[in-house]
């Protein structure tokens, strides 16, 4: 795990720094504006960022993957 001056926004793939953990940063609320709702429950940790965006890293692996052997 690499430490971080700031953590990133919360939304996957966006890695633009955010001044608190969970929140989107300037560039995807403009782009998603309405779409963007905060969750009835807590905001989400650190490590459960962490979690969701690896599994979704790994996600895309294997469709990288796929389309490569499909060629």
């Amino acid at each position: 795990m690499t430490l971080a001056l700031f953590p990133s926004c919360v939304l996957p793939g966006c890695t633009t720094p955010v001044v608190h953990v969970g929140e989107p940063c300037e560039g995807c609320r403009e782009v998603f504006g309405p779409m963007l709702q905060s969750a009835a429950g807590p905001a989400l940790t650190d490590e459960q960022i962490t979690y969701r965006d690896s599994t979704t890293r790994s996600a895309y692996q294997v469709q990288r993957w796929i389309r490569e052997d499909l060629r």
